[in-house]
């Protein structure tokens, strides 16, 4: 008997047997002459993947899932399972950013219920601002599927709060490179709150290893969440969730330089259900928010000292309606933003230069719709609109406005399969650059202004999706492309900050355009004894100067990547798993000649970007034991983990280097060494 006969008798018999609750003697007239049933058991198989993909283009993934995951030095980091994703590249320890479908980090929207996000990484990307253990899902959105998402031209990364609980929940881990705990606590019939920390420790077990030309780096970070939900009536949700985070870093005891960035945020959500019918449901949403950045970088070289503050913050209200097919948004956002510009002072004699602080204060308003009309029983059709208008008051004062399209085709096949084909247009107003991207905050944002237009993009994506081997596996792939307008460079340098005291910001940016394509696929296992996929990704990420002459790829480029995540419970109380990724180097620019001449440095670089790094590969893997009774109500976990388990020197990028007379031209890598990690857990 082959599936869909199966799923039909189940649904008939699960008729029948409510329809017998309901109405019992059409149930008894039924079989009067046959043969009755004591009782009717419909048995399905639990799904154990971690990914949910409600849409195709987008994943739902369950942060309870994600502590199942192998524990990478002793956390389940939301944003490293992000990375081993298709479409999402992975990079060298050095650059923290998500680069989605080839976007720059700075082209994606990274929040906390729904709050921007500026900076979502801690120490190189090994750890995410994202504590796992306070949130209930992620999600994630390779493109806009929905003219309600915020104005930009990348994908969207948004992680969700815990619900209202009635019950008391803890969770506390400690480990050798950081601490983390969580509580849930009741108020009252209809209230809870939810506080969360976390600590890290690094160097008092790593520190000799984290090192740059022989020097120690000193690092550490924390950060804390506080949610309170409150439920007044059965159709009101009211949520406050609030939000900081710190990193201080320093080159060893001996020097002066560090760099210290923090994010805070803090969100009041109001969600009123307008009628109890869920046949023309009507549901109003309403948030009011804060959320600021703010970085600080200090260098000396020689007898200079040179600091680069820069920083943005917003204020914003965001309202939604749904009714049906149907939603509207509004979304009002005030930006106050400060780009990066250097205070340089002699150690000597106090004397330097300042250039001129510049704060840019702005207003962005969009409208947004979306509806979603079904043609047919394997046919819809989901369109959208969005129109925004950015004002900013002041340093050049500008008016930029947009008229954004999108729509999706989805057509469900008869052997089960899913295809989606997609349009969407978009705008960015406020934009990041910097002159490094090592993986420090040195990038900052600035905005649109009279001299520099806002970013656009068209994107084109056709999907596909297929259970596959009697739905044990899933399938899905997709070919993108992508038109980039407007792009953005940075040409200055940490020597342009020393010595040039008309730093100007404008004179240091050059305008291009680009293009991003690619094929991703990723099969996954859905049923099991634990999680299994394999990802692959063939992508290219192309940009164009004018001022370089020629089309060039994007430093953040790795045009193969193949990443696969496992875990196996061998037993209830004992799981392994790894994560393994190998992909291309990204691109670099290779000097053509450099000497010393007359005591002076003199080198000379060939093409923009024009040689590659060599290939970049990484095995983690993890191991699990659950202590104690397993029937207790407290669960008991010990795990043991290894990052860069065979201790691959993974090039970051190449650098000149000078010393004594001697030069030399080498790459530079961080973490050299694996690092393992034991931490211990108990959960409430």
């Amino acid at each position: 008997m082959n599936k869909p006969s199966q799923l039909l008798i189940c649904y008939l018999t699960l008729a029948w047997c409510v329809g017998g609750m309901l109405c019992p003697s059409v149930a008894l007239a039924q079989v009067e002459d046959g043969h009755a049933l004591d009782s009717v058991a419909v048995v399905a198989r639990r799904s154990t993947s971690a990914l949910k993909m409600p849409a195709l283009g987008a994943l739902s993934w369950s942060m309870e899932g994600i502590q199942e995951m192998p524990l990478i030095l002793g956390n389940a980091d939301p944003m490293h399972y992000l990375q081993m994703l298709p479409g999402v590249q992975t990079n060298a320890e050095y650059d923290a950013g998500l680069h989605i479908q080839g976007s720059d980090n700075g082209h994606n929207s990274l929040s906390i219920d729904g709050v921007t996000i500026y900076n979502p990484s801690h120490l190189f990307g090994l750890f995410s601002t994202f504590n796992a253990s306070h949130f209930k899902d992620l999600q994630l959105s390779k493109t806009a599927n929905s003219a309600h998402m915020p104005n930009r031209i990348g994908g969207f990364v948004d992680v969700r709060s815990q619900e209202w609980s009635d019950s008391l929940h803890a969770f506390l881990s400690v480990g050798y490179i950081s601490s983390q705990g969580t509580v849930t606590v009741p108020i009252g019939q209809r209230s809870s709150v939810t506080a969360s920390f976390r600590a890290s420790y690094l160097n008092g077990l790593y520190g000799p290893w984290l090192k740059i030309d022989n020097s120690e780096i000193r690092y550490k970070f924390g950060d804390y969440n506080l949610t309170w939900n409150y439920r007044p009536t059965d159709r009101d949700e009211v949520r406050l969730s609030a939000y900081r985070g710190f990193d201080q870093m320093s080159i060893d005891d001996l020097t002066q330089d560090w760099v210290r960035w923090g994010n805070e945020m803090v969100g009041l959500d109001w969600k009123h259900t307008l009628d109890a019918d869920w046949s023309s449901r009507s549901v109003l949403q309403q948030k009011l928010y804060f959320t600021r950045y703010h970085n600080r970088l200090k260098m000396e070289d020689g007898e200079l000292s040179l600091l680069l503050p820069s920083g943005i913050e917003d204020w914003g209200y965001h309202v939604a309606f749904t009714r049906g097919g149907w939603r509207w948004t509004l979304q009002d956002i005030f930006h106050r933003i400060t780009p990066q510009y250097p205070q340089v002072q002699s150690l000597s004699d106090k004397d330097g230069h300042e250039s001129k602080k510049v704060t840019h204060r702005a207003n962005e308003v969009s409208l947004a719709a979306d509806y979603v009309l079904s043609l047919s029983s394997r046919w819809d059709l989901a369109l959208g609109l969005r129109i925004s208008d950015y004002c900013l008051f002041n340093q050049g004062s500008a008016n930029r406005w947009g008229i954004d399209p999108m729509a999706r085709l989805r057509y469900q096949a008869s052997y089960g399969g899913e295809w989606a084909l997609s349009y969407v247009s978009r705008h960015q107003y406020i934009q990041q650059t910097g002159f490094s991207q090592i993986g420090l905050p040195v990038e900052f944002w600035y905005s649109t202004t009279s001299d520099m237009g806002a970013q656009r993009s068209h994107g084109i994506t056709l999907s596909h999706s297929v259970q596959m081997f009697d739905g044990k596996w899933h399938l899905t792939t997709e070919l993108y492309g992508k038109r980039l307008f407007h792009q953005k460079e940075y040409i200055g340098n940490v020597m342009t900050f020393f010595f040039d005291p008309d730093y100007e910001l404008t004179d240091q940016l050059r305008e291009g355009r680009g293009v991003n394509y690619g094929f991703n696929m990723i099969l996954n296992k859905r049923y099991g004894r634990g999680t299994l996929w394999f990802a692959y990704s063939l992508g290219r990420a192309l940009r164009h100067f004018h001022h370089k002459g020629r089309t060039f790829p994007a430093s953040h480029e790795r045009i193969h990547e193949l990443n696969a995540v496992g875990t196996l419970h061998f037993s209830r109380r004992f799981r392994m798993g790894g994560t393994f990724v190998l992909a291309s180097g990204a691109p670099f620019t290779a000097p053509n000649y450099f000497y010393l001449l007359n005591g002076r440095f003199v080198s000379n670089f060939g093409e923009y970007n024009a040689n590659r790094l060599p290939p970049m590969h990484r095995l983690d893997v993890s191991m699990s034991w659950r202590l104690g009774d397993l029937q207790r109500r407290y669960r008991q976990e010990l795990n043991f983990s290894v990052y860069n388990l065979y201790g691959h020197a993974n090039a970051s990028f190449y650098r000149l280097k000078l010393s004594r007379n001697q030069y030399g031209y080498r790459s530079v890598s961080l973490l050299r060494y694996p690092m393992p990690s034991v931490s211990y857990s108990i959960r409430l």
